[in-house]
């Protein structure tokens, strides 16, 4: 058995995630068109990890103990943790890891993808090594089948960037170079949302009517062209448009939902360039683009008022490439 490298037992080593916004594409991505998506690190997951003297261990807010008895709602994490600790050439002895979150559950922030980020990097420092990109998304990808059934690997590369990325499956994701700084308000609607079952409501309705789901699929992935090129020249009103045409397709293919319609426009009102869903929809999180700061504040007081239970002022930075 491999011994971890500690600088002192009483020590414990943190590995850490932030979550991610899908700006545009969601759904389509899992049928070949593009997204894009940006690193939400205002609000992370924390994983400690420290040694213990039983088995692999994992506490967090919906459970304490060992891993064997850890409900099904984080057998994922468990076995992206056992399979992390395999390929450093340890065993799931001795090591207990603590989990703490900002990220609220269910809301299309990417906690699930950030967690186990959190987990695996954590991992890897106590055994003295640095994950590489490619083991990173591997092992962060055993969680995500569990969460989502079939994933795009966009959360994945999401929590683990830092800059915004181009993706597209199957492809290697892309940097993309943001010419000025925008300023968005992340609402959480308080519905807690399904990606599983998002994922299989579009599947069906796929299949009852295909030329119409393909033709929304289209347009949204022609809208993701048009955004990439307007984060690149630094085109905040336009990009407005594109997210408010986006929010429109993701509604004809079934995934938004009153009370997001509800925020959305209260956001609008409230003078956002452009509001939409962000996720798997259904419930969850949407976001409004803000002209400046000061706007974006009366934005976010405006969606408190409409029932938003949550809101957080974010900036995508102008050196978000790095």
């Amino acid at each position: 058995m491999k011994v971890p490298v500690m600088k002192s037992a009483a020590q414990t080593v943190k590995g850490q995630a932030g979550g991610k916004l899908i700006l545009i594409g969601e759904h389509a991505v899992v049928y070949g068109q593009p997204a894009i998506a940006v690193p939400f690190d205002c609000l992370k997951v924390t994983a400690e990890i420290l040694p213990t003297d039983g088995p692999l261990s994992i506490d967090c807010r919906f459970y304490s103990g060992p891993v064997q008895d850890a409900p099904d709602l984080l057998k994922g994490i468990v076995q992206c943790a056992e399979e992390t600790i395999r390929k450093l050439d340890g065993e799931p002895f001795g090591i207990m890891i603590r989990l703490t979150s900002d990220l609220p559950l269910g809301r299309g922030l990417g906690s699930s993808a950030a967690a186990a980020c959190a987990i695996v990097r954590g991992l890897y420092r106590y055994f003295g090594k640095v994950a590489s990109h490619d083991a990173l998304m591997a092992l962060v990808n055993i969680s995500e089948v569990f969460a989502h059934g079939t994933p795009s690997g966009l959360d994945a590369e999401a929590v683990a960037s830092e800059h915004a990325i181009w993706f597209r499956k199957g492809e290697k994701p892309l940097p993309i170079p943001v010419a000025a700084p925008m300023t968005l308000v992340v609402a959480d609607s308080g519905l807690k949302g399904d990606t599983f079952e998002a994922v299989k409501s579009v599947k069906t309705r796929l299949q009852s009517a295909p030329e119409k789901m393909h033709q929304s699929f289209s347009r949204l992935g022609e809208l993701a062209e048009e955004a990439r090129r307007a984060l690149i020249d630094g085109a905040i009103e336009p990009l407005g448009r594109i997210f408010n045409e986006a929010q429109d397709e993701l509604a004809n293919i079934g995934v938004s939902h009153e009370r997001l319609d509800h925020l959305i426009k209260a956001a609008r009102e409230a003078g956002a360039l452009g509001a939409k869903l962000t996720g798997s929809g259904k419930g969850g999180c949407l976001f409004a683009l803000a002209r400046d700061v000061l706007e974006a504040k009366k934005i976010r007081a405006a969606l408190l008022e409409a029932g938003a239970c949550d809101a957080w002022l974010f900036t995508i930075r102008k050196d978000m490439l790095r």
